[in-house]
């Protein structure tokens, strides 16, 4: 992992690396995915880490990875978070919660059968976990995966974005946001054109603007997708 600060022209401030290469003789091999800075001062990451014997051994397991790091990049703490053998666990996405502490958007996939899903896990400001939900819906069923996650825009929970394979489009994959509580409780889903969403950001105007990758009809190209919603998902659009 490997994490800059550098100053408004650019210039190198300072830099900070962690973790070994998994083909060298170190145990880990840590990868940087999302990075937020935290109010009181310095940053917090995520990633993933897997340990060399469980590549050796076959078990594939990677654990989430959360770091806290100070103004200068220095480690305040570091936490790692395992699902057991034949499981891989990838931190996404992170920001800190207005209530104290931080929200992880994370994959958990299952190698041994295959399985995926997507999960959200809160902490308190020591990195400890208070609760860890999977991304379904009461009632029905949720298969994508999430990508980014968001403050909602009433303050009352959070938005992630990503794709799913949506009964509106066919069963192809789609663009798609949802809501859950402060809990991690489901609220609402959306799903909207076929492609992927990789970003969701909340708007001055009391909704959400999705970005995305989507699939151009008849054509084996993507082109980029901006999706603008009002507060509930919604589009305007049929």
């Amino acid at each position: 992992m490997y994490l800059l600060k550098v100053d408004p022209d650019g210039n190198l401030i300072w830099e900070s690396t962690w973790g070994e290469r998994s083909d060298e003789a170190g145990p880990y091999n840590e990868k940087a995915r999302s990075v937020t800075e935290v109010a009181d001062g310095g940053f917090i990451v995520t990633g993933t880490t897997d340990h060399t014997e469980t590549i050796l051994s076959g078990t594939e397991e990677d654990s989430l990875l959360l770091l806290r790091v100070d103004e200068s990049g220095a480690p305040i703490w570091r936490k790692s978070f395992s699902g057991g053998p034949f499981v891989i666990r990838r931190g996404l996405d992170v920001l800190e919660a207005q209530e104290s502490g931080f929200v992880v958007l994370e994959q958990s996939i299952t190698t041994a059968p295959a399985d995926g899903l997507c999960r959200v896990m809160k902490t308190n400001r020591s990195g400890d976990v208070e609760w860890s939900r999977i991304c379904k819906s009461v009632g029905g069923r949720w298969s994508g995966f999430g990508l980014a996650i968001a403050e909602a825009v009433d303050d009352s929970g959070y938005v992630i974005a990503g794709y799913d394979y949506c009964d509106s489009l066919n069963g192809n994959m789609g663009i798609d946001l949802m809501k859950i509580d402060r809990s991690g409780e489901f609220q609402w889903y959306k799903c909207y054109v076929e492609g992927m969403g990789v970003s969701v950001q909340k708007t001055g105007d009391g909704g959400y603007v999705v970005l995305g990758n989507s699939n151009d009809t008849g054509l084996n190209t993507k082109s980029i997708e901006i999706i603008k919603t009002d507060e509930i998902g919604e589009t305007g659009m049929e």
